[in-house]
């Protein structure tokens, strides 16, 4: 390099003397004020063209990729010390470029490789003047301009293969450019014979120093990448923008652009005007303008399709001055460390909301923006207002609004506006807001719903549409979705009007008149419980009326037709099957079984009486067990309870005496009533003689006041004790027997025979006297029981 300190040019006169190196001069000062203007108003770099462009040879190639032959189309580029390298024709990749990397493994896997292209140039057209050739450094007709392809294996190639750029006789490197990620290094500390020198990034430096000999120096342009198997040195295809990446293009330095016409354009030269506007079209997006730095414009900025601003950076909005005023106003992307990303708009601090409104509003108005219409602000206090128009979501069907999150929100279903709460919901009226629960703030709690589904409400529900509300279950108060079971209320003139009406199933069950009456299969009750009736079956059914549950009830049923139209039925079912009727806090009449008892709660016949009664009309076909008071006179027998204590089976009409054993149970309503103790009569003239089995078991159980758990497994009968009787046994073969005859014991077991006259009686021996007559044999007779 030589050490410029001036830059001469020649200055002819007449008559000078000119020589080859005056000639040289003038070639250098024209060569290097050129290549001065290319690294000053200009950078180094691709001008034009240079592509590396791949086609498919049907070479053999590893699975799944295909053989290509690449060229480097025609183009130009200016190196860092400005100089031109032009390619006129299509030049390709030879395997003598990559011949310094192969590798002899054969599963050698494919490299990505790298193509440079770099200034050269040689001399030609050597001089025929042997005495030139002696006395000339160069003794060359002629300088050449080539270029050289390069490969390179790595994108950044150690040592570095481009020669210093000279300044002031210092040899300088160009710094590199600092990740786009980090912060921008300082610039690197200049050397002290060059302390004012700073290179630029970009390497294009017109007030270097060239070299006298183009031949020595090296820049390397990078052209871009390809793929190359190093052992067989078959170049592969890759994707046409992965080839042509990497590339350095040459610029543009000045500090202003004049655009005489008033309009300044910035296209791809391959790209048609207008842009193509097929999406698919390599050209469709046009040129990508990346600005590092700044950017003020004083009018106005039109995107046709969209603009850039990268994160980190703010689109600001300034007042008239230029300054933030006192409500800084911006726009900036913010990502999320975890993924995703906010568009931020900044509208101020909310420091004095009263009096300094801070707002994002939206409008509509003229294009001068002379009477703008807001119909929505976003104010910095944290509220947005509609003033005019509606918020619409379209026909979309979601939770619309979130309101605390996803479990407090209101939304539309098909055919539905929902409502949904976290836990409650609440209607208030006046007051304001309480973050307390239930709370209105001052004004009125109007209605209430819990997370239970429990409604309350605080005045009047008034269910009522006009001309509608005729009775039946629509309009008025439902259960449940198409429900048929609800209540309502004519409001017309119709049945039941102002009433309230039940349905169940859309039919109408029970009805309450304004008065306060209530109908049950009636709209028009006219007591204070009508029930319609017809439920007659108290076999098959429950009724009209049952008190009680499952198991033990009581059920009412009316006829309302057929043969047994008006019969009433009342009947107590389950448990003891007891109808017990009567006054103040006594029971007086029971039914049981089909038997009834009047002051007797357990009727063991058919009219079970417990106490006197007194009969005024016919008394017939009864057996009674206690005194009886007629008038005008008497019928029947006396009957009373035993025991057998005979071990043996008894039966109708059997003579029983008195057993050995005292009697020890009781019965009657306050346990007054010994059972009799008895067994088969088995000898004559027994004066233990008590009567005559009427029934050898009846229902211990249905006693008054019997406790049957001490009868040890004893049947307990009854005997006629008084009174005329149909059936007694009787041994003829004694002597025979006629009517008015006096009846003893007799030794047959369980007979009666006639009284021997000839022996003395003892008291109490006598039975009775015979009602019927046998002449012979063993038979039954009535009799009249009188013991004497």
């Amino acid at each position: 390099m030589t050490n410029t300190t001036d830059i001469e040019r020649l200055n002819y006169y007449e008559g000078e003397y000119l020589g080859a190196l005056d000639f040289a001069a003038e070639q250098e000062y024209h060569r290097d004020m050129r290549r001065r203007h290319n690294v000053g108003q200009h950078t180094w770099g691709i001008v034009s063209g240079l592509d590396i462009v791949q086609f498919p040879n049907g070479g053999a190639a590893p699975s799944g990729k295909t053989a290509v032959d690449i060229y480097i189309r025609p183009g130009m580029a200016v190196d860092a010390f400005g100089r031109e390298i032009v390619v006129f024709s299509a030049a390709q990749l030879t395997d003598d470029l990559f011949a310094p990397y192969y590798d002899p493994n054969p599963g050698a896997t494919p490299k990505t490789m790298y193509v440079w292209v770099k200034y050269q140039q040689q001399f030609s057209q050597p001089s025929t003047d042997f005495c030139a050739s002696q006395s000339t450094v160069n003794p060359f007709g002629r300088v050449q301009e080539n270029y050289q392809l390069i490969i390179t294996a790595t994108a950044s190639p150690s040592p570095d293969p481009d020669d210093p750029i000279v300044v002031d006789g210092t040899n300088l490197t160009v710094p590199p450019e600092p990740s786009v990620s980090s912060p921008a290094p300082a610039p690197p500390t200049p050397s002290p014979s060059a302390a004012s020198i700073v290179l630029p990034y970009d390497g294009s430096v017109p007030y270097q120093e060239f070299a006298t000999d183009d031949t020595t120096a090296t820049w390397l342009i990078p052209l871009g990448q390809v793929s190359w198997d190093p052992h067989s040195g078959t170049l592969l295809q890759i994707p046409a923008s992965l080839a042509n990446s990497g590339r350095h293009y040459a610029g543009n330095v000045s500090a202003a652009i004049c655009a005489p016409e008033g309009s300044l354009t910035i296209q791809d030269r391959f790209a048609p005007t207008p842009l193509p506007t097929d999406l698919s079209d390599p050209h469709y997006n046009g040129v990508a303008v990346d600005l590092e730095g700044a950017l003020i414009v004083k009018r106005l900025i039109t995107a046709e399709q969209g603009e850039y601003l990268y994160e980190h950076y703010t689109l600001r909005f300034m007042d008239s001055s230029g300054h933030d005023g006192d409500t800084p106003l911006w726009i900036e992307r913010n990502s999320n460390s975890t993924g995703g990303a906010d568009l931020h708009i900044h509208i101020g601090d909310n420091s004095d909301p009263q009096n300094k409104p801070q707002r994002l509003t939206i409008g509509y108005g003229p294009a001068d923006g002379s009477s703008e219409t807001i119909v929505m602000d976003v104010r910095a206090d944290g509220n947005v207002d509609i003033p005019k128009g509606a918020l619409s979501f379209g026909a979309q069907k979601a939770q619309l609004l979130n309101l605390s999150g996803t479990g407090y929100g209101i939304g539309v279903q098909t055919g539905t506006l929902f409502s949904r709460s976290g836990a409650n919901f609440a209607w208030y009226v006046g007051g304001t807001y309480s973050a307390n629960k239930g709370d209105p703030g001052g004004g009125l709690l109007a209605m209430g719903l819990d997370s239970f589904g429990d409604l309350s409400v605080n005045a009047a529900l008034n269910l009522d549409q006009a001309n509608v509300n005729n009775g039946t279950i629509s309009p008025g108060l439902t259960f449940g979705a198409g429900s048929g079971e609800g209540i309502a209320s004519n409001r017309q003139g119709n049945q039941n009007q102002y009433g309230l009406d039940f349905y169940t199933g859309f039919a109408k069950r029970m009805s309450i008149t304004q008065s306060g009456l209530v109908g049950i299969g009636t709209s028009s009750p006219d007591s204070q419980l009508h029930l319609t009736g017809g439920a007659w079956d108290l076999t098959n059914s429950e009724g009209d009326l049952k008190i009680g549950n499952a198991a033990l009830r009581l059920k009412f049923g009316v006829a309302l037709g057929g043969a047994g139209a008006g019969d009433g039925r009342i009947r107590a079912v389950g448990g003891t099957n007891r109808l017990m009727i009567g006054a103040g806090t006594n029971d007086t009449l029971t039914i049981q079984n089909g038997n009834v008892g009047i002051g007797n709660i357990n009727p063991a016949f058919a009219l079970d009486v417990n106490g006197n009664a007194n009969i005024s009309g016919t008394l017939s076909a009864v057996v009674l067990s206690a005194t009886v008071l007629t008038a005008p006179f008497k019928l029947g027998c006396v009957a009373d309870f035993f025991i057998n204590r005979d071990g043996g089976s008894i039966e109708r009409g059997d003579v029983v005496v008195t057993h050995p054993k005292p009697a020890a149970t009781y019965y009657g309503l306050d346990g007054s009533i010994p059972l009799v103790e008895v067994q088969l009569t088995d000898q004559t003239h027994d004066s233990r003689v008590c009567g005559i089995v009427e029934d050898a078991n009846v229902d211990a159980t249905k006693l008054q006041g019997l406790d049957v758990s001490k009868l040890d497994g004893a049947r307990v009968g009854m005997m006629v004790t008084l009174g005329a009787y149909a059936y007694c046994k009787v041994d003829a073969e004694v002597a025979p027997i006629a009517p008015g005859d006096l009846l003893v014991t007799s030794s047959t077991k369980g007979y009666a025979q006639k009284f021997d006259a000839a022996k003395r009686p003892s008291p109490g021996a006598i039975i009775g006297k015979a009602l019927g007559s046998l002449t012979s044999g063993k038979g039954k007779i009535p009799i009249f029981v009188s013991h004497q």
